[in-house]
């Protein structure tokens, strides 16, 4: 007896014992092991009396009668959201008092710089000349002691007054935001109805 004798049958090498179709060492190996031998008559009984059921159909209402047993359950609802926590609630409550008092505290102070235009205007006014005129000072004290590099003097002169400043800042703001919208039009990916 070799080593792969000793081994049992497997399923479907008994499954291939019952067609006819099996090899050489199921066949040798069934007549040496009585359990695989057992396994085998077991299986060969089973299929001769399955064999002999008589084959039914089904009747021409079968469907009619399985269906009228069937109850069908109503479409499913959608579950409602979990209940906000009373923690989340008074989160929102804080956020959307906060957005009321911070809105109208902008309302009421456009409201009444509407109503007293030159009160408003009186306290702006000076604060942004102080503002240009300091800007103007520290601007004209670089350019003085920037005197050896001739670029400067350029730019200086150029530059005379305070509205070209402002103009050329503004110039340069604007070529700032023209730039950053370029890059963040490269950096994102197109959408499909573009037109660039």
């Amino acid at each position: 007896m070799t080593a792969p004798d000793l081994l049992h049958l497997t399923a479907d090498e008994l499954d291939a014992l019952l067609d006819g179709t099996a090899a050489e060492r199921a066949t040798s190996h069934l007549a040496t092991c009585s359990s695989c031998l057992a396994m085998f008559e077991l299986d060969r009984r089973l299929v001769t009396s399955l064999a002999a059921l008589p084959s039914l159909s089904p009747s021409a209402d079968f469907e009619q009668l399985v269906m009228s047993r069937v109850t069908v359950a109503p479409a499913l609802v959608p579950a409602p959201a979990a209940a906000p926590s009373p923690r989340e609630m008074a989160a929102r409550r804080r956020v959307a008092i906060g957005a009321l008092l911070t809105g109208g505290s902008l309302v009421a102070g456009f409201a009444w710089a509407f109503a007293n235009p030159a009160a408003a205007l009186g306290a702006v006014v000076p604060a942004l000349r102080q503002t240009g005129e300091a800007l103007w000072v520290s601007m004209q004290t670089v350019a003085s002691n920037a005197t050896e590099q001739p670029w400067f003097g350029n730019v200086t002169d150029a530059l005379g007054s305070p509205g070209k400043v402002l103009l050329a800042m503004a110039a340069v703001g604007a070529l700032y935001v023209v730039v950053l919208t370029g890059f963040r039009r490269l950096l994102t990916d197109p959408a499909a109805d573009a037109r660039w």
